[in-house]
């Protein structure tokens, strides 16, 4: 007899794949992706150093990376006033595939635009939770260093 928690429980483990078993001889894994969430100024270094080092320990793997950006960590991104150690960071991050998202609520908060932004940022107007939640619906891992 199944409990409401076991129900959740076995909910939760389908969500993340584990109920489907090992994949079949011969099958082609999916290519892994992960979301990275970075927010708090203080953590750009941080999240941009684990950025790279997921690039690095993939071995030349495939793998999709995100990054969504919002609140004061946008500030460490604008052209104007961007240390050299974030824009080397984001500059090789995005030479390695990395798709960077910038929340449309903060752009507007900060009386900013896009174009104020360092490149590789992603041109499509998005709040910066609901993109988290979106790529978390599309088998993106969620990563809050």
């Amino acid at each position: 007899m199944w409990t409401r928690r076991g129900l959740a429980i076995s909910g939760v483990l389908a969500a993340w794949g584990f109920s489907k078993g090992p994949p079949a001889a011969g099958a082609k894994a999916e290519t892994p992706k992960v979301v990275y969430h970075l927010n708090d100024l203080d953590r750009v270094g941080l999240v941009l150093r684990s950025v790279r080092n997921h690039y690095a320990g993939m071995a030349g793997e495939a793998i999709v990376i995100a990054l969504v950006v919002h609140s004061s960590a946008l500030r460490a991104f604008h052209k104007a006033t961007a240390s050299l150690d974030v824009l080397d960071g984001l500059a090789d991050s995005v030479d390695n595939g990395l798709v960077a998202y910038a929340c449309s609520n903060t752009l507007r908060a900060e009386g900013i635009s896009r174009s104020d932004l360092l490149p590789g940022f992603d041109p499509a107007e998005s709040v910066g939770v609901v993109k988290l939640a979106d790529l978390q619906m599309r088998g993106f891992a969620y990563i809050r260093p």
